[in-house]
């Protein structure tokens, strides 16, 4: 609380009565522009996961309160993690290249700059290989969990007393005439050497 008291002297020096305000100072409320930080603790660029299913973990601070953080897969809708300061999401991964982003709010409003890290989800599937006659496939890949995506290449040689004729797909369309192939792995993949 404050007084002011104000009163006025003439020129021969008599002064006036003496008025008095009583006020009180409240400074302008400042307001929180510190920006949250977050940051992502089990998960780096590049990285390639086999798991389906991820729980990434974080933490996330303010100079004040946080409000909340929120993640997102690709281009899936943010959604609140668990926890503030130490925080998770679970996330189902897609196969292929995924992108895991995540920001933080403070109670004020004021939102972290957002975090983004880039990773692969590797499928592992086994392919079918169907050999029509007897031959040797080299390297043999039957009933080897192969990456789904990635390009492989094998080799048929025909046994003794057995020619060669040509690789087909399920449908028996002919991929190849020659004993080499290359694929790119893929779900459901099923090749014959004829």
């Amino acid at each position: 609380t404050n007084v002011f008291r104000v009163y006025a002297v003439d020129a021969a020096g008599n002064r006036s009565a003496t008025n008095t305000a009583v006020f009180r100072f409240v400074p302008p409320a400042i307001e929180d522009q510190i920006l949250p930080g977050v940051s992502i603790a089990n998960l780096v660029n590049g990285a390639r996961l086999s798991n389906a299913v991820l729980v990434v973990q974080g933490q996330a601070s303010d100079n004040a309160q946080l409000g909340g953080v929120f993640f997102r897969l690709n281009d899936g809708e943010w959604q609140a993690a668990d926890g503030l300061t130490d925080w998770s999401a679970t996330v189902d991964l897609a196969a292929g290249s995924n992108i895991f982003q995540v920001y933080a709010l403070d109670a004020a409003g004021n939102s972290s700059p957002t975090n983004s890290v880039g990773f692969t989800y590797v499928v592992y599937l086994p392919a079918t290989f169907d050999i029509q006659g007897i031959g040797t496939i080299s390297p043999n890949y039957i009933g080897v969990p192969l990456e789904v995506g990635k390009e492989y290449g094998t080799r048929i040689t025909a046994a003794s007393g057995y020619a060669f004729s040509n690789w087909t797909d399920t449908a028996g369309t002919v991929l190849t005439n020659g004993p080499a192939i290359r694929f790119v792995m893929q779900p459901n993949l099923v090749l014959r050497a004829n």
